[in-house]
């Protein structure tokens, strides 16, 4: 994908554009203290800022080129970029300016904490990694703000304009968690029937009907005796073994809503098949949507396609994805795509499983490739049909099989 626009609350992260040259001059290139620490000008004359503004514009062909100008209120305020990509490691560094009177606005932080999140959540890229001097406390802060962790120091390794600094070194890589702040549910929907939490609640003598919170229900606040999160910054896979818009759990929610919108170094992603309750589920201040929350609708046929899709495709929500597992027939979604950012796709895990019939899942595949829409084929199913023959697999082998199918389809945006 490369560089792709980018806001936060406060800011717009662009493409650079030619007329950027005089104020990177005026704003960077004339003022010694933004580039105190690194030693690097690249905006030290006019004619050399126009330069480095048409070789952003340039680099924008690379899929790992990633550069952005940053604005606030429509006026040009810093700088962010992403280089030296290492397709082994997939691992990239990272650096950021503001200019010196938008200095302790946080500014920083909120940049770090979008771009980290882009690159790992959207770009694949595992490790993120940047440095600054010694000196620099400001820069050092806003990276340990962003959830980057110091890993290591090169003594005096800095040599700027005759001045001596340790290179500090900082590391952001990717992790997910779980967090279930309650449990339970009731089926509601064609594809519960053979559903894997009911099925070991049963086995466990355990009532899913009974929604109750769990002793993780402040796992996003939870810290270590040093002040750090225990639940590390990245993907938060949030009620995967409930619903989270689940009606029992109402009078909980808000108190969610509050940790989701405290870590923004996490990306908190739920499914839910009440999506008819959304609305009436989220927070005063959602607006547009929490740019850290994915929603993913599920549906499993027609029926529940139609339905729910068609409310989706009318909510105000930032990341939206749609699941179609357990797929028990062929359907068409491919009025329901715009806006929607991934498709998995997946057969049903039981020895009573209804079949998954491999045409259904090649055909959502085209319909995804016709909106250039992400398509992730997850799993098999129990029972799998392919070119007319059935299979029965095992339940240790649907995801690996569906790996090995080769047929995910990611597209550069």
């Amino acid at each position: 994908m490369g560089t792709t626009e980018l806001k936060t609350k406060r800011l717009r992260l662009r493409k650079y554009k030619e007329d950027d040259a005089k104020p990177l001059f005026q704003y960077f290139g004339c003022n010694e203290k933004m580039y105190a620490y690194s030693g690097w000008n690249p905006y030290e004359t006019e004619e050399i800022a126009k330069a480095t503004v048409q070789q952003f514009i340039d680099s924008y062909q690379d899929e790992h080129f990633y550069g952005w100008a940053i604005e606030c209120d429509g006026e040009l305020i810093g700088t962010a970029g992403a280089y030296d990509y290492q397709s082994s490691s997939k691992s990239i560094e990272i650096g950021i300016s503001i200019k010196e009177d938008c200095w302790g606005k946080g500014y920083a932080t909120e940049v770090l904490t979008r771009v980290l999140g882009y690159l790992t959540r959207e770009e694949s890229i595992k490790t993120v990694t940047a440095w600054c001097a010694s000196d620099n406390a400001a820069s050092m802060q806003a990276m340990k703000n962003a959830g980057m962790k110091q890993t290591g120091m090169e003594e005096a390794a800095l040599n700027i304009n005759g001045n001596l600094y340790d290179k500090l070194l900082f590391s952001f890589s990717t992790r997910s968690s779980m967090w279930n702040p309650w449990r339970g549910c009731k089926k509601c929907s064609d594809g519960c029937l053979h559903c894997y939490i009911h099925k070991g609640d049963a086995k466990r003598g355990v009532d899913t009907s009974n929604i109750v919170k769990t002793k993780d229900f402040d796992k996003p606040l939870e810290k270590w005796k040093n002040g750090s999160y225990k639940m590390k910054a990245g993907t938060v896979y949030l009620c995967f073994s409930t619903d989270f818009l689940i009606e029992e759990a109402d009078e909980w929610r808000p108190a969610c809503w509050s940790m989701i919108k405290a870590r923004q170094d996490c990306m908190f992603l739920f499914l839910t098949k009440r999506i008819e309750r959304f609305m009436d589920c989220v927070p005063d201040d959602w607006d547009s949507g929490y740019e850290n929350v994915v929603v993913c609708c599920t549906i499993e046929n027609q029926k529940h396609a139609d339905r729910k899709l068609s409310i989706f495709q009318t909510l105000p929500i930032k990341h939206k994805c749609i699941t179609a597992q357990p797929l028990l027939e062929k359907i068409d979604i491919e009025k329901y795509l715009q806006g929607i950012e991934l498709v998995v796709v997946g057969g049903e895990s039981d020895h009573y499983a209804r079949p998954l019939d491999y045409d259904w899942v090649l055909n959502l595949r085209e319909q995804c490739i016709r909106k250039q829409v992400n398509f992730e084929f997850r799993q098999l199913g129990t029972h799998f049909i392919k070119d007319g023959k059935k299979y029965k697999l095992k339940t240790k082998d649907l995801c690996s099989q569906a790996k090995k199918a080769d047929i995910d389809v990611k597209f550069n945006r």
